[in-house]
């Protein structure tokens, strides 16, 4: 969202620098405890809908275990 006209060339260069962010990669596997989630960098966020509100999973390091307490829930990795 922006509150000002974008020109084309400040398009082309957020598509360029967007495409320059590593890409994370993640790992789930089933355990005994739940959902083993492994990532090698950045923030597991968690959430209830697809659509957020995404909250920072407190002290997730990976490997992390998540524990089905809910029905269905969504975790995505950002990087900062």
């Amino acid at each position: 969202m922006t509150d000002h006209a974008v020109t084309a060339d400040t398009i082309q260069g957020l598509y360029e620098n967007g495409h320059q962010l590593g890409q994370v990669v993640v790992g789930l596997k089933s355990s005994a405890s739940g959902l083993k989630v492994n990532w090698v960098q950045g923030t597991l966020f968690d959430a209830t809908n697809v659509a957020g509100p995404w909250t920072p999973v407190a002290n997730a390091l990976s490997p992390f275990v998540i524990a089905p307490t809910n029905p269905s829930g969504f975790f995505r990795v950002l990087l900062h």
